[in-house]
């Protein structure tokens, strides 16, 4: 496998209270993802990430909120929300 882009998945030891994933490449560059057993997702929901993105800046290469909606979008604040059933069957 290409170690460029060998990746290793994390809980965030960091992170207060609500569990985000993180994903990391061997770069120490990250990708941030959060559940939510939701179909919206608020302000509230994202704020892990946020506090994330602020400790970490320009490592956090995208950040995405999974939940149980049925619409893809990304927010103002640039985390995507993406529908668990987008994930698979």
């Amino acid at each position: 496998m290409d170690k460029r882009w060998a990746a290793r998945v994390q809980p965030c030891p960091d992170c207060p209270a609500k569990p985000v994933l993180i994903v990391e490449r061997p770069d120490a560059a990250i990708v941030a993802i959060e559940t939510k057993l939701s179909d919206t997702v608020t302000d509230a929901d994202v704020a892990h990430i946020l506090w994330l993105r602020r400790q970490i800046g320009g490592r956090l290469l995208d950040a995405i909120v999974v939940y149980t909606g049925t619409l893809a979008y990304r927010r103002r604040d640039d985390i995507g929300v993406v529908p668990l059933a987008l994930l698979g069957p």
